[in-house]
């Protein structure tokens, strides 16, 4: 049988579709629908649908693996159904324009994106197949600048999409190693795409679709980085790396006000954190490799103020929860810090290391008159105190910078309430941290006259320390260290009935006597003496 004259307008789509199947032309086929299409016939019409489909599909049963034939065939198919695409967009009504998917040419472009589709798959080799993808969404992007035909621009990013997902299934297999030059270009393409979606003008849809677009391409661009760079370096140096990560994305999606790469950034910042947990329990790696997320953290949280600082028109409901997730990053980076303190300072350095971090905070504080950072100093110091109470170190505590520690801290107790404007305490807080700074003086002294003495010493030095609070009491007009001097006055009574009476030799006894006496006597006499003044300081 000849093959009938697709342009006459008086031949049935049915002789046409039995005429190609005798020849086997998939390009006649898709000939045969432009000139379909051409016509203003219902059936000739319908005919151009059935055969566009049967065109597309017989010329994809036809492809074979790396033949320039099918190669030339499929981008034919692909173009000729585009053209009817093209040509139905040209015809539509004004109507039509106000949708933004319209059937027919939504119809001709997918056969083409599926022509086109197979056609890149049988072409290339299976690493350079979603670097293909990528390259032509970027050309089907760019098209709606010849062709304005914004259901090839729409469906195009389907590739992109494809490419993607097909980059990362190709990159888990175990033999899989493609070029730096693959993902990075994978790269390239995505964050153009997302700045074209961000800044693109000529395209009108629906606003949630840029919106969508955007967010999909940055957490594509985040996988795409995870599994390029993860089978590249150890573990100690990912835990830095992703932590350079997380401020890179974030710097640069806050830059460049692409909102969703700044978000998704923060999932690397999620897995620094976690490898920080990981490898600090099992592993262990050189000091420096942790002090990345720590840092990571704070960068992003003060990054966080100082923009709200300088965008005080910002919506409330984006300033607050974001500030709130910067506290908490800040609080995140403090625990953090502590941990690695604990981790990789010598155990008989650690208490007045915490302490002098805590000091440092509390100058801080006292600066810029800032209360979280004073609550910051406090966790230092309340950490380094209970390092020195509790038995968890591997080192004696009786040291004598840790005694330095807590006369410091009483220190800063003193500067706090010499400096109200600055330090905001309530004066529950004074009294407990005279408390806690005395009795870890009385603990200290324990320790160290049980080191190095025992017997009468031991009840000497805590009547000697009572005397001392009472004089910092008296001096100071500090009611809690005469309290506290009456505490420790009672256990060295205590001590004395209890142990030095029973247990000690005659010399050692009246010594410890003694010692409690000349105390008692001291402050018999300060009583005596002072006690107008007392009563008004009471």
């Amino acid at each position: 049988m000849s093959q009938p004259p697709f342009g006459d307008p008086g031949v049935c789509p049915t002789i046409v579709l039995f005429s190609l199947s005798t020849n086997q032309s998939p390009i006649g086929g898709s000939l045969a629908t432009t000139s379909f299409r051409l016509r203003q016939s219902l059936v000739l019409q319908i005919g151009a649908y059935l055969s566009g489909a049967l065109a597309v599909g017989w010329g994809i049963a036809s492809l074979e693996r790396n033949n320039l034939h099918g190669l030339y065939l499929g981008a034919a198919l692909g173009a000729l159904m585009t053209f009817n695409a093209f040509w139905s967009h040209r015809r539509s009504a004004a109507e039509d324009d106000e949708y933004p998917i319209r059937p027919v040419p939504a119809y001709f472009t997918i056969l083409a994106l599926a022509s086109w589709l197979a056609t890149t798959w049988y072409n290339t080799t299976p690493a350079n197949f979603p670097l293909a993808l990528a390259v032509e969404a970027l050309a089907l992007t760019f098209s709606i600048y010849v062709l304005r035909l914004r259901e090839l621009v729409l469906f195009g990013q389907g590739y992109l999409l494809l490419g993607q997902f097909a980059w990362l299934w190709h990159s888990i297999l175990p033999s899989a190693s493609p070029p730096w030059w693959n993902p990075a270009l994978m790269i390239a393409v995505t964050v153009g795409l997302s700045h074209w979606w961000q800044r693109q003008k000529v395209l009108v849809t629906d606003s949630r679709g840029p919106l969508f677009w955007q967010g999909f391409y940055a957490l594509a661009l985040v996988g795409v980085l995870y599994f390029w760079l993860n089978p590249l370096v150890g573990a100690p140096a990912w835990l830095m790396l992703t932590s350079l990560l997380a401020v890179g994305i974030t710097a640069y999606g806050v830059f460049t006000r692409m909102w969703f790469l700044a978000a998704f950034g923060q999932i690397f910042l999620l897995v620094s954190g976690v490898q920080f947990v990981w490898q600090l329990s099992q592993t262990k790696p050189e000091w420096h490799f942790p002090l990345a997320p720590i840092a990571a953290f704070v960068l992003l949280s003060f990054g966080a103020v100082r923009w709200f600082k300088r965008k005080p028109d910002a919506s409330e409901q984006i300033r607050t929860p974001l500030l709130q997730i910067a506290l908490l990053y800040r609080w995140v980076a403090l625990v953090m810090s502590i941990w690695w303190v604990c981790e990789y300072i010598p155990a008989r350095e650690r208490i007045w290391l915490l302490a002098l971090l805590g000091l440092w905070m509390f100058l801080w504080a006292g600066l810029y008159r800032n209360r979280e950072i004073l609550l910051c100093s406090a966790a230092y110091t309340l950490t380094a105190l209970a390092l020195f109470w509790l038995p968890l170190l591997e080192a004696p505590t009786v040291y004598w910078p840790n005694l330095v520690v807590i006369v410091i801290l009483l220190g800063q107790r003193q500067m706090a309430k010499r400096l109200p404007e600055r330090y905001d305490l309530d004066s529950r807080i004074h009294g407990a941290v005279i408390i806690v700074g005395g009795l870890s003086l009385w603990l200290f002294l324990t320790r160290w006259v049980c080191l190095n003495a025992s017997g009468f010493y031991l009840t000497a030095s805590w009547s000697a320390l009572a005397l001392i609070f009472f004089a910092a009491g008296m001096a100071l007009r500090e009611r809690v260290y005469r309290w506290l001097g009456l505490g420790v006055l009672a256990f060295a009574l205590g001590r004395v009935v209890i142990f030095d009476v029973w247990k000690l030799e005659t010399l050692y006894r009246i010594l410890s006597f003694m010692a409690l006496g000349i105390v008692l006597l001291v402050l018999g006499f300060i009583y005596n003496k002072y006690q107008e003044k007392i009563k008004e300081w009471l």
